[in-house]
């Protein structure tokens, strides 16, 4: 693992409390690790989890933002496990982001249930056997 980046692009030796100021949500994560923002906010990442007796790479994958992109394999399923499944994963996505969904077929039944929730998608067959769905919740202003 690379010291200087935690291992997911957040210098570790950067200082809590400028972790806390530039990083959404940080505050949060550190205090469920017992990590301080006010009292330990001179101590660099590594040294932070160090104290927490937390590895720097899980603190700094627990700090990194979430995955604009997801991806969920639904061939082979039996029916209605891929649409339920499909609309589990899509409610999950914040705005802005993309499920990729591979299936075996068109799914007829899923695309109103989207349009209805107000997603984005489009379908395409890149080779025989493989349907892909792309599902985007648009971002909101």
């Amino acid at each position: 693992m690379d010291r200087n980046k935690g291992g997911v692009g957040i210098d570790a030796e950067r200082t809590v409390e400028a972790i806390a100021r530039e990083h959404p949500g940080a505050r949060e994560v550190m205090a469920r690790l017992g990590i301080n923002h006010c009292s330990g906010a001179h101590l660099t990442l590594a040294e932070a989890a160090a104290a927490a007796g937390v590895s720097l790479e899980t603190l700094a994958e627990m700090l990194a933002p979430p995955a604009r992109s997801r991806h969920l394999g639904v061939r082979g399923l039996e029916a209605p496990q891929p649409l339920v499944r499909v609309l589990q994963e899509a409610e999950r996505l914040e705005g802005g982001a993309e499920l990729e969904v591979h299936h075996d077929r068109r799914p007829t039944f899923l695309y109103p249930l989207l349009d209805d929730r107000g997603f984005v998608h489009e379908t395409d067959e890149p080779e025989p056997g493989l349907v892909r769905i792309r599902i985007r919740r648009p971002a909101t202003p």
